[in-house]
């Protein structure tokens, strides 16, 4: 008995269906299409300093004789014989710009090989993060950080610079304070950052609109406001707070995935929750 063949049935593709993603970007990555890069897979170059570690990274830097690197006070993993660690202030002055404005603490360690041959001293972040890289001589000398953000430096004449917010709402909602917090010098500078590091060099007029939180660094020749985040119920249930940042460029921005007050504030939720339940 012969077997009937079927008829091809046609299939119907609706004629405003969206082209696929991968072939509208032109073959790019969802990542590469977005300008953003990832800043936290930093291959050694040979250079005097090494960042290891996936997660909470450390910072292994190598000194010459005579040479001084500075850091955050609580950051030292380890050092040999022949390193000599120095806690100043920098000055009265400074001291109370750094605690006061910039949201750093009053003193700076100085670690000085007083060896004469080179030595390694190994230094971490003040909490679980991972360690971001900041030429300076690339910005100028000069670059806006984030609170708290600041790590160590391979010079010791680093210093902290504030200016202040370009408007009322800025300082009140911006996240950095009613006063802005650059860091100044040469060289390389390592900075505190939670979670995935994304970087983007913004041309002039871009905009992007960031987690107010989640701003890392960005250049001085950035333009920094505030952008309300959407409507009243948006403003008080989308999770956002009432303003994001919008930074403006030209100039490089750096944000991460999970700043610091992400992170305590879901730790805070967690142990409050398992104090109710016991």
């Amino acid at each position: 008995v012969g077997v009937a063949k079927m008829a091809a049935v046609p299939i119907a593709i609706p004629v405003n269906m969206g082209v696929p993603a991968q072939l509208a970007m032109g073959g790019s990555t969802p990542l590469e299409a977005s300008g953003f890069k990832i800043a936290d897979n930093i291959k050694w170059n040979g250079g005097p300093w090494q960042i290891i570690g996936q997660d909470s990274q450390t910072l292994m830097a190598i000194i010459q004789p005579g040479q001084v690197i500075m850091a955050e006070p609580g950051g030292m993993l380890s050092y040999p014989h022949g390193v000599s660690p120095r806690c100043d202030t920098g000055g009265v002055g400074l001291a109370c710009q750094r605690c006061c404005c910039a949201g750093e603490s009053c003193f700076r360690v100085h670690w000085t090989n007083t060896s004469s041959a080179p030595v390694s001293v190994a230094l971490g972040p003040s909490f679980p993060a991972k360690i971001v890289v900041v030429d300076l001589d690339q910005e100028g000398g000069e670059m806006n950080i984030k609170k708290m953000s600041w790590m160590a430096s391979m010079n010791s004449g680093t210093e902290f610079g504030i200016r202040q917010a370009p408007s009322l709402v800025a300082a009140c909602c911006g996240g950095q304070g009613c006063c802005l917090t650059t860091v100044k010098g040469s060289g390389v500078t390592f900075l505190n950052v939670g979670g995935t590091v994304l970087q983007k060099k913004l041309q002039v007029g871009e905009s992007i609109i960031v987690d107010t939180n989640s701003l890392v660094a960005w250049s001085r020749t950035i333009n920094f406001e505030v952008k309300k985040s959407g409507n009243i119920l948006t403003m008080c249930c989308g999770g956002m707070g009432m303003y994001n940042t919008k930074v403006t460029g030209p100039g490089i921005v750096i944000i991460q995935s999970m700043p610091f007050e992400k992170a305590a504030a879901a730790y805070k939720q967690a142990m409050m929750k398992q104090k109710e339940g016991g």
